[in-house]
């Protein structure tokens, strides 16, 4: 994230007045700037995946087995696996149907409608899990099925590696799984015209700052200056959202990936956490990775120390039914106690930004600690 956006409002960017067509005039950034390219990469659907390499995120590391060529069965296997909770997970899927993909196998959250109809978004929230994933968040394959991880990390055996037996596709100890919490943003599953409600919405906040200059919180959030002084914080979820997906696919965007990465943090659970695993989940739902293309996370990187070298202030419970003010603290030491990051990179690297910047909503909202 930005090297000066945490220090009170000390980070600023000259957004001017909101141009006709809804966009903002391109700002100025201090700190670093990063890149938003979609690149065709394979997916989870794809039917070859040649990948191998480190999981990345927390409770994601292990040595990626290699992909396997992974025909039509295998294909159907992993959409099955996504959909199921462990058992006869393949038989989900009915082999000899002509149905488009889109409708799935039958199994448990199948709408029988295509992308972007009614409810489907977000139907599979209960059937996602913690799966090794590559430096973008893609899927490692083995055979052309996910490997699932347990809570330390480990990936969870199948039955069988033998394609022939029906252990293939059912994994070891069902029980192992870790089903990814969405939270509070289960909002991403509003229609389209909801989240164009709240992008206008906070547009035209945005656009009510006396001077054109944007401000930001600690934790990185909007902060409109009104002529009379009147501090407007953008802190509304669905309104964060929205920012988040108008910088993931708008190639006009003013914003970067360092907003993005504080747009989710702020239209997420303030006492969860964000993992890489939820990230590509939610990109997914909305439609941020579509057509066989993952969201390149390549040229992000994140070093916790350059993004809170600034202070917080805050009261502090004395026990006796008073509190006392502390003043300037170093963000680092009040929030992480004094543990930053080596630098990443990635889809890990833009997750744990997303998760850091949580972590400080979390704190300046809680009135006493």
């Amino acid at each position: 994230m930005n090297t000066m956006h945490i220090t009170g409002h000390a980070r600023s960017v000259l957004t001017g007045s909101l141009l006709a067509a809804g966009l903002i005039a391109t700002p100025m950034l201090l700190g670093n700037t990063y890149t938003t390219n979609l690149v065709p990469i394979s997916t989870v659907h794809a039917a070859e995946h040649g990948h191998g390499g480190q999981g990345a995120g927390a409770g994601m590391q292990g040595q990626g087995a290699q992909g396997g060529n992974a025909g039509a069965d295998s294909q159907r296997l992993v959409d099955s696996v996504l959909r199921g909770k462990g058992g006869r997970l393949d038989t989900m899927v009915d082999e000899d149907t002509d149905r488009p993909d889109w409708a799935g196998g039958g199994g448990k959250g199948d709408t029988g409608k295509p992308p972007g109809a009614g409810t489907n978004k977000g139907d599979l929230y209960g059937d996602l899990y913690v799966i090794l994933r590559d430096d973008n968040g893609e899927p490692i394959l083995d055979q052309g099925r996910v490997q699932f991880l347990d809570a330390d990390g480990n990936v969870i055996p199948y039955q069988s590696d033998d394609p022939e037996d029906e252990g293939f596709t059912e994994v070891a100890d069902a029980s192992l799984l870790q089903e990814v919490d969405f939270g509070r943003t289960n909002l991403v599953r509003s229609p389209p015209q909801v989240f164009d409600r709240a992008l206008a919405e906070a547009e035209s906040i945005i656009a009510t700052d006396a001077d054109g200059v944007l401000e930001y919180d600690e934790a990185g959030r909007i902060v409109v200056v009104q002529e009379d002084g009147t501090e407007l914080t953008i802190d509304s979820p669905l309104e964060n959202l929205a920012l988040y997906l108008d910088e993931m696919t708008n190639p006009d965007t003013v914003w970067t990936l360092d907003d993005a990465a504080t747009f989710l943090a702020a239209g997420s659970s303030k006492t969860g956490n964000i993992s890489v695993d939820m990230v590509v989940y939610l990109n997914s739902i909305l439609e941020i990775n579509a057509d066989g293309e993952y969201f390149d996370f390549s040229t992000f990187s994140y070093d916790r120390d350059d993004a809170y070298s600034g202070t917080v202030s805050y009261w502090v419970d004395n026990g006796d039914g008073t509190a006392t003010y502390i003043e300037d603290v170093k963000i680092i030491d009040a929030i992480f106690d004094g543990e930053g990051t080596d630098t990443l990179s990635g889809a890990a690297a833009f997750a744990q930004a997303a998760d850091d910047a949580l972590q400080v909503i979390e704190f300046i909202h809680e009135p006493i600690h």
